[in-house]
Protein backbone atom coordinates (compact mmCIF):
# COMPACT_ATOMS: atom_id res chain seq x y z
CA UNK A 1 0.00 0.00 0.00
CA UNK A 2 1.24 3.43 -0.90
CA UNK A 3 1.07 6.56 1.13
CA UNK A 4 -2.15 8.22 -0.03
CA UNK A 5 -1.32 11.45 1.78
CA UNK A 6 1.99 11.66 -0.09
CA UNK A 7 0.23 11.06 -3.40
CA UNK A 8 -2.31 13.75 -2.58
CA UNK A 9 0.42 16.25 -1.72
CA UNK A 10 2.35 15.39 -4.90
CA UNK A 11 -0.87 15.58 -6.91
CA UNK A 12 -1.61 19.05 -5.57
CA UNK A 13 1.97 20.08 -6.42
CA UNK A 14 1.41 18.84 -9.99
CA UNK A 15 -1.87 20.75 -10.19
CA UNK A 16 -0.04 23.90 -9.07
CA UNK A 17 2.76 23.31 -11.58
CA UNK A 18 0.24 22.73 -14.39
CA UNK A 19 -1.77 25.82 -13.45
CA UNK A 20 1.34 28.02 -13.08
CA UNK A 21 3.20 26.70 -16.13
CA UNK A 22 6.11 25.30 -14.11
CA UNK A 23 7.42 22.73 -16.61
CA UNK A 24 10.49 21.83 -14.52
CA UNK A 25 8.38 20.99 -11.46
CA UNK A 26 5.85 19.05 -13.56
CA UNK A 27 8.63 16.97 -15.17
CA UNK A 28 10.23 16.22 -11.80
CA UNK A 29 6.93 15.10 -10.24
CA UNK A 30 5.99 12.94 -13.22
CA UNK A 31 9.43 11.32 -13.35
CA UNK A 32 8.93 10.25 -9.75
CA UNK A 33 5.32 9.14 -10.27
CA UNK A 34 3.86 9.11 -13.82
CA UNK A 35 0.48 8.12 -12.36
CA UNK A 36 0.06 11.66 -11.07
CA UNK A 37 -0.93 12.66 -14.62
CA UNK A 38 -4.34 11.10 -13.82
CA UNK A 39 -4.75 13.00 -10.52
CA UNK A 40 -7.78 15.22 -9.98
CA UNK A 41 -8.43 17.73 -7.24
CA UNK A 42 -10.75 16.47 -4.54
CA UNK A 43 -13.19 19.37 -4.40
CA UNK A 44 -13.14 20.58 -7.98
CA UNK A 45 -12.48 17.42 -9.96
CA UNK A 46 -10.09 19.35 -12.18
CA UNK A 47 -7.11 17.40 -13.42
CA UNK A 48 -3.65 18.85 -14.02
CA UNK A 49 -4.54 18.51 -17.71
CA UNK A 50 -7.58 20.78 -17.26
CA UNK A 51 -5.49 23.40 -15.46
CA UNK A 52 -2.65 23.33 -18.01
CA UNK A 53 -5.07 23.48 -20.95
CA UNK A 54 -7.11 26.31 -19.48
CA UNK A 55 -3.95 28.39 -19.02
CA UNK A 56 -2.50 27.55 -22.44
CA UNK A 57 0.55 25.69 -21.08
CA UNK A 58 0.90 23.45 -24.13
CA UNK A 59 4.26 21.89 -23.16
CA UNK A 60 2.73 20.72 -19.87
CA UNK A 61 -0.36 19.46 -21.71
CA UNK A 62 1.91 17.36 -23.94
CA UNK A 63 3.91 16.12 -20.94
CA UNK A 64 0.74 15.07 -19.12
CA UNK A 65 -0.58 13.26 -22.20
CA UNK A 66 2.76 11.46 -22.56
CA UNK A 67 2.33 10.25 -18.98
CA UNK A 68 -1.19 8.91 -19.43
CA UNK A 69 -3.52 11.82 -18.69
CA UNK A 70 -7.03 11.15 -19.95
CA UNK A 71 -7.79 13.57 -22.78
CA UNK A 72 -11.50 12.72 -22.61
CA UNK A 73 -11.91 13.46 -18.89
CA UNK A 74 -14.46 16.06 -17.82
CA UNK A 75 -14.11 18.46 -14.94
CA UNK A 76 -16.79 19.40 -12.41
CA UNK A 77 -18.45 21.70 -14.97
CA UNK A 78 -18.54 18.93 -17.55
CA UNK A 79 -15.87 20.67 -19.57
CA UNK A 80 -13.69 18.73 -21.96
CA UNK A 81 -10.33 19.69 -23.47
CA UNK A 82 -10.23 20.69 -27.12
CA UNK A 83 -7.34 20.42 -29.56
CA UNK A 84 -6.59 24.11 -29.02
CA UNK A 85 -6.25 23.53 -25.29
CA UNK A 86 -9.43 25.38 -24.36
CA UNK A 87 -12.03 24.06 -21.95
CA UNK A 88 -15.56 23.77 -23.30
CA UNK A 89 -18.77 22.15 -22.24
CA UNK A 90 -20.19 19.85 -24.86
CA UNK A 91 -23.07 22.30 -25.42
CA UNK A 92 -20.65 25.21 -25.96
CA UNK A 93 -18.74 23.10 -28.44
CA UNK A 94 -21.91 22.33 -30.32
CA UNK A 95 -22.92 26.01 -30.27
CA UNK A 96 -19.57 27.11 -31.69
CA UNK A 97 -19.27 24.53 -34.44
CA UNK A 98 -21.29 21.83 -36.07
CA UNK A 99 -21.04 18.21 -35.00
CA UNK A 100 -18.71 17.23 -37.82
CA UNK A 101 -16.10 19.79 -36.72
CA UNK A 102 -16.26 18.46 -33.16
CA UNK A 103 -15.87 14.92 -34.44
CA UNK A 104 -12.84 15.97 -36.50
CA UNK A 105 -11.25 17.50 -33.40
CA UNK A 106 -11.79 14.33 -31.42
CA UNK A 107 -10.43 12.17 -34.25
CA UNK A 108 -7.40 14.46 -34.51
CA UNK A 109 -6.72 13.99 -30.78
CA UNK A 110 -7.00 10.22 -31.15
CA UNK A 111 -4.65 10.31 -34.15
CA UNK A 112 -2.08 12.34 -32.22
CA UNK A 113 -2.26 9.94 -29.28
CA UNK A 114 -1.89 6.94 -31.59
CA UNK A 115 1.12 8.50 -33.31
CA UNK A 116 2.70 9.20 -29.95
CA UNK A 117 2.07 5.63 -28.76
CA UNK A 118 3.53 4.23 -32.00
CA UNK A 119 6.69 6.32 -31.60
CA UNK A 120 6.94 5.32 -27.93
CA UNK A 121 6.51 1.61 -28.80
CA UNK A 122 9.18 1.83 -31.52
CA UNK A 123 11.52 3.51 -29.04
CA UNK A 124 10.96 0.67 -26.56
CA UNK A 125 11.54 -1.95 -29.25
CA UNK A 126 14.81 -0.26 -30.24
CA UNK A 127 15.98 -0.47 -26.62
CA UNK A 128 15.43 -4.23 -26.48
Amino acid sequence: MGNSFGCSVSGERLVSAARDGDLVEAKMLLECNPGLAKYSTFGGLNSPLHFAASKGHNEIVALLLENGADVSSRNYCGQIISVGGQLYTLQQSMDMQDASDLLLQILFQVLLLNLYMLAWTEKLMDQM
